[in-house]
């Protein structure tokens, strides 16, 4: 079945009127659907609401924290990179660069000079490892630990005032279902990724001969 496109109206935003949301929900192993347009539509709405927790997420107001106990403002890339080491450390231990980059999804160079950064922020210190004096791990310092416990109370303190409209039953459900989708991304993400590595020649064939037809017109 091709692409679908379907445009949505959105009464309550006063700046977009209409979104225009491509899906190939069909080439999604596993996925039947009874009836596909409202399923679609549905999983649009998803997609616009998730670009918006998206922006304010990668690039929030504050654009970080102010600690008190440190006296001064840290970045929020810190702070997570911070909460990815702690994360770790129960785990296993020693936190290597290599282990806090698989968690957060991104580059071991971008997040070695993360905790580089860290580091000169005196939020973590690095400790040669006893099996291998080549590696270095990391380890957070008593400011470090006070910038996960300060952050993690002033998020607890945001959410609390952004769900005040929320009773508690709807409250338990949406964290429930929040729950399970986080989940089901985590999950799904490497089965989703090697799906779409299938898909990919086929495009760039298409893309290749559409160019290379363009080139001899």
């Amino acid at each position: 079945m091709p692409a679908r496109t379907f445009r949505l109206k959105y009464n309550n935003l006063r700046n977009i009127d209409y979104i225009s949301c491509v899906t190939h929900a069909n080439d999604v192993p596993g996925l039947h659907r009874a009836s596909p347009e409202p399923r679609e539509e549905t999983l649009a709405r998803l997609a616009h609401s998730i670009n918006r927790m998206r922006r304010i997420v990668t690039r929030p107001p504050a654009g970080g924290v102010v600690i008190s106990a440190l006296g001064r403002h840290v970045d929020l890339a810190k702070i997570v990179a911070c909460e990815a080491v702690s994360d770790l450390s129960l785990v296993a231990t020693p936190v290597t660069v290599s282990d806090v980059a698989a968690a957060l999804r991104l580059d071991r160079s971008t997040v070695s000079r993360l905790m580089g950064e860290c580091e000169t922020d005196g939020l973590v210190h690095r400790v040669r490892l006893n099996t291998d004096a080549r590696r270095v791990g990391l380890e957070l310092t008593a400011d470090g630990q006070a910038v996960i416990a300060e952050s993690m109370h002033e998020r607890g303190r945001f959410l609390g005032f952004v769900t005040q409209g929320f009773n508690e039953p709807d409250l338990e459900n949406f964290v429930a279902l929040l729950e399970r989708f986080a989940d089901s991304v985590t999950t799904g993400l490497d089965q989703w990724l090697t799906h779409q590595a299938t898909c990919t020649p086929a495009v760039y064939e298409t893309s290749t001969e559409s160019k290379a037809s363009r080139t001899t017109e």
